[in-house]
């Protein structure tokens, strides 16, 4: 039995890079390594970003800044299928209907 899981996320923008994406990396730096996050955009205006995200594996720097103004930098790795947009969505439809896709 394969315990292994896909979060599908449909927008890769800023907001769930720095959330989502987040709070996943951190459950899995957490040690519960079943879940992964599989990536795409239901328009195709974003495509630069599916783009640098899959040159680097999913892999990408966060930066947060405190109250203060203090920065923190942390390489976030839970985006780990990056789906290419195509005009009839066929990538996040097979995505979707993977049994391994949970959520």
């Amino acid at each position: 039995m394969n315990n292994q899981f896909t979060w599908l996320h449909i927008g890769l923008g800023s907001f769930h890079r720095a959330h989502q994406a987040w709070y996943l990396h951190r459950l899995i730096a957490s040690g519960d390594k079943r879940w992964h996050i599989a990536a795409g955009n239901i328009r195709n205006d974003a495509e630069q970003v599916v783009q640098a995200l899959a040159a680097q594996g999913g892999r990408y720097v966060l930066e947060t800044v405190s109250p203060e103004g203090e920065r923190e930098y942390e390489e976030i790795t839970s985006i780990q299928k990056l789906l290419p947009w195509q005009a009839g969505l066929q990538p996040l439809i097979n995505e979707g209907a993977n049994p391994q896709t949970k959520v």
